[in-house]
């Protein structure tokens, strides 16, 4: 649904599946139905709808439906809107050169360190790309302010750009986004009872979208490359004989 009324010409699937690891899918046909034909018992349902339709979901595109025995028919509709306006641009580094295979997302949310492992939160997002070989990303935003975000991969040297709060509206936005380069060394060691642990995960994320990880060596020492004049926050955790451990958040100030 857009609105009131029956939404057509969203390209997509509806999807559903149960605890058992049974999957079923639909097509979204060209009048905005679609039917799914799924057995009785708790199924989580979902929509993906394709970013060349235009169209967004306007809600939580992932729901919980319970189908009670001997049921022949139950409804569950989505409702989308038009995406009308294009937003485009690079992303740069900070020589101003673009640069490749960076995750961009636009979400309704601010950056959370929750996301970081998997790119973004599923129900924060609202458009997502990724940028080509020259550093160009383009999506389709309905009207609406939206946290512009990138995610690249620590292993990759450089630093989530900074999040910018958005105002989309018109036919078209353009906006570049640049990423950081870390030049302030963190280091340390982690322990168990006083003995270092090796092959321990060590990660930190700031609250302006920062993101790095690592491995602590042999003797249990870490490094970390972060950014200078901000905050952060650092956590570790590994398997110590068996057992999973995870240390205390540690906040530390760059000055």
């Amino acid at each position: 649904f857009e609105g009131a009324n029956v939404a057509s010409g969203v390209a997509g699937r509806v999807m559903a599946t149960n605890k058992e690891g049974v999957w079923q899918d639909a097509t979204i046909l060209e009048d905005g139905s679609y039917t799914l034909k799924i057995g009785s018992g708790r199924w989580l349902v979902g929509i993906e709808i394709e970013d060349k339709s235009g169209f967004i979901t306007t809600e939580n595109d992932v729901f919980i439906v319970d189908v009670p025995p001997g049921t022949m028919r139950a409804e569950r509709n989505f409702s989308v809107r038009k995406a009308a306006t294009v937003v485009d641009g690079y992303v740069l580094d900070p020589n101003g050169v673009g640069v490749a295979d960076v995750y961009v997302a636009f979400g309704v949310g601010e950056y959370s360190p929750s996301s970081v492992s998997t790119g973004t939160s599923s129900l924060d997002v609202i458009r997502k790309t990724t940028t080509d070989t020259s550093g160009y990303f383009s999506v389709m935003l309905p009207p609406g302010r939206y946290y512009a975000k990138t995610f690249i991969r620590a292993d990759r040297g450089y630093i989530n750009a900074q999040e910018k709060l958005v105002d989309v509206a018109g036919s078209r936005l353009t906006m570049n986004l640049t990423l950081q380069k870390p030049d302030v060394v963190i280091t340390g060691f982690v322990y168990s009872s006083g003995v270092p642990v090796s092959n321990a995960f060590v990660w930190t994320w700031s609250k302006k979208g920062g993101y790095q990880e690592t491995i602590s060596n042999d003797q249990g020492a870490y490094s970390l490359r972060v950014l200078p004049n901000s905050s952060w926050v650092i956590v570790a955790a590994a398997h110590v004989n068996g057992t999973e451990y995870r240390a205390d958040e540690i906040a530390v100030d760059i000055a």
